[in-house]
């Protein structure tokens, strides 16, 4: 099922009653769960003689049978009474809790199983967008629930009252510097040296309706992309030679952000396996476990940055296009709407 980020943010501003609200996901979200329920049962096509995998699988449909439980559990025929609402509330975050693991698992299984099977790639490929979508579904419409029933109760210092995901406006270029600076500073740490970064101040503020979390990771992605290519290229004088360069402009409700570099450009042969999921050139960095807010985390050869921030754009709306200039650099084009999209 779509999930508008537009229709949410019409839900919040409308404050819809809560029991409502609870009434309409008793029904959705088990909808939801089966339909995700569905998709993995996909993976059965290319588990055949992978053991691993259909272990892991075993593991995720146990999962899914507790998610049923607890969603069925905490389903009522009266939400006007806290009690009632509470027990949605906990059951909602069960679940979100356990789907948090199991991306993280599923992730790493397709990872290992697509390095030994290459011919399940188009497969991945094919599955990923929607396993995501999915996931991102449940998880923001858990946050926006969670934080009502929050407001609802107006409970004080017992429990934590998460932020929205969903941010009604934010400035982009503020988001965008303070991934740029954090960057840098991630780059230094894992190769000693950072490739400035420059990027124009807009002629006017530019805001949109969205995730921030999601902003944040694909310039991220694309920075770091940009920043190792440009250390391969120019070695040790990185950090002197010709910048990173960030553009962001907005017309007619369309943002558009580009990133283009001077690393040498992606090799016509690698174009499109650049956007395949677990597909990366590189070889993979184990976790180094440094001062960064980037705990342990590498900083290349995780092969999912690009087909990843892919599907955050079209959830907002809009696309990542790459575009290579072999032996030049590359430019990466995100475009999104300011009012968010689907």
């Amino acid at each position: 099922a779509a999930l508008s980020f537009t229709h949410l943010h019409h839900l919040r501003q409308a404050k819809t009653p809560l029991p409502q609200a609870t009434s309409f996901l008793s029904k959705d979200v088990p909808i939801r769960l089966q339909e995700r329920r569905q998709l993995m049962s996909r993976l059965d096509q290319i588990s055949g003689r992978d053991d691993e995998l259909k272990q892991f699988l075993k593991g995720s449909n146990e999962k899914h049978d507790q998610n049923m439980e607890d969603i069925t559990n905490s389903i009522s025929n009266d939400y006007n009474d806290q009690t009632t609402l509470r027990k949605f509330a906990e059951g909602m975050d069960k679940i979100n809790d356990r789907m948090i693991e199991d991306w993280n698992r599923t992730c790493a299984a397709l990872k290992k199983h697509v390095a030994s099977h290459q011919s399940s790639r188009t497969f991945i490929d094919d599955f990923m967008p929607n396993y995501q979508l999915s996931y991102l579904a449940l998880r923001t419409i858990r946050d926006h629930y969670r934080h009502a029933f929050n407001n609802f109760v107006k409970t004080t210092g017992d429990e934590e009252v998460p932020q929205y995901l969903l941010v009604e406006r934010f400035d982009v270029a503020d988001i965008i510097q303070d991934t740029i600076e954090r960057t840098k500073a991630f780059c230094v740490e894992k190769n000693g040296v950072a490739p400035p970064i420059e990027m124009p101040q807009p002629i006017r503020p530019i805001q949109m309706l969205g995730i921030v979390a999601h902003m944040d990771y694909i310039v991220m992605e694309l920075l770091k992309n940009s920043m190792q290519a440009h250390i391969e290229r120019f070695g040790p004088n990185a950090d002197v030679e010709s910048p990173v360069h960030i553009g962001i402009s907005s017309k007619q409700g369309k943002i558009h952000i580009n990133v283009t570099d001077q690393g040498g450009g992606i090799p016509p042969d690698q174009l499109q396996s650049a956007s395949s999921y677990f597909w990366t050139s590189k070889i993979e960095e184990p976790p180094t476990y440094t001062y960064s807010g980037n705990f342990g985390t590498p900083f290349r050869g995780e092969g999912v940055g690009i087909p990843f921030s892919r599907q955050y754009c079209r959830l907002s709306g809009g696309d990542l296009t790459i575009h290579s200039m072999p032996g030049k650099g590359v430019e990466a084009i995100i475009d999104l709407e300011t009012a968010g999209g689907k």
